[in-house]
Parts: structure tokens; C-alpha cells; sequence
């Protein structure tokens, strides 16, 4: 059975993991807004995380960004 630690696919973000991830979106937010295609943009994102020591995909960054973003707008809709 689970352990309750949300699987064994993907660790759970740290807080410090989510603040160094937002602070390198934010450093290329100009660049997102230029373009649709954005996959390499998430895989830059993903290579400066491992510079830093966190292992994450372009896939992952994409997919908490998203997370955040809605979670964003429920808790500014209320």
C-alpha cells in the first residue's frame, strides 16, 4: 500500500525547490510571452534546476507551473 507520500513517480517540490523554480520562470516570463511553443523553454528551465541540484524534467516544471497557476486562481476567485 501507499505510504501516503504521493507515490514513489515524482518527489514532492520542497518549498526552497518552488521558490528556485519561480524565481528562473520568472527570469524568462518575457521570453514565454514572445513565443507559443514554450517545450524548449521548460527544457532550459529543467537543466538550470539541475545546476541547482533538483531533478526535474521539462515535463515536471511545465506541470507545477500549471499546478500553481490554477491553484493561483482558485484561492484569488474566493
Amino acid at each position: 500500500m501507499d505510504s501516503g507520500g504521493g507515490g514513489d513517480r515524482f518527489p514532492q517540490w520542497s518549498v526552497q525547490e518552488t521558490r528556485d523554480f519561480l524565481m528562473l520562470r520568472a527570469e524568462l516570463d518575457p521570453t514565454f510571452m514572445e513565443t507559443k511553443r514554450n517545450k524548449v523553454l521548460w527544457e532550459v528551465i529543467s537543466s538550470k534546476m539541475k545546476e541547482r541540484g533538483y531533478n526535474r524534467s521539462g515535463e515536471q516544471c511545465k506541470c507545477k507551473w500549471k499546478n500553481l497557476v490554477t491553484r493561483y486562481k482558485v484561492c484569488t476567485y474566493f
